[in-house]
C-alpha cells in the first residue's frame, strides 16, 4: 500500500560490533539508529514513542521495542485511514 515501509527486523548495533550484548546499555548511537528505524514505522509511531524508545534500558529492550513496532506496522499497514493519522499528527513522521 506504500504506507509504513519498515525495514525487516534489524538488531541495534554499533557498526563495528556486528553481535553485541542484549544486556549492554545502549549507546547514543545506538538509541538513534533504533529511533530512525521506529520512525520509518509511519503507521505505528507515535510522538509518545520516542521518549519510550529512549527510557529503554539495555540493547535487548532496543532491539524488542523496534520489533514490536515494525510487528504492529505490518498489521496497520492495510489500514486505510494512515493519511487521517499523518494530518492529525499523530505518527512519527512530519
Amino acid at each position: 500500500m506504500g504506507h509504513g515501509l519498515c525495514r525487516r527486523r534489524a538488531a541495534i548495533s554499533e557498526p563495528e560490533n556486528d553481535r553485541h550484548d542484549r544486556r549492554a546499555v545502549p549507546s547514543n548511537a545506538q538509541r538513534a539508529a533504533a529511533e530512525e528505524l521506529c520512525e520509518q514505522c509511519t503507521l505505528a509511531y507515535s510522538r509518545v514513542g520516542r521518549e519510550s524508545l529512549w527510557q529503554c534500558k539495555t540493547v535487548g529492550d532496543l532491539d524488542d521495542y523496534v520489533a514490536d513496532l515494525q510487528a504492529r506496522e505490518r498489521l496497520l499497514a492495510g489500514y486505510t485511514g494512515g493519511e487521517d493519522r499523518q494530518q492529525a499528527g499523530l505518527t512519527g513522521s512530519g
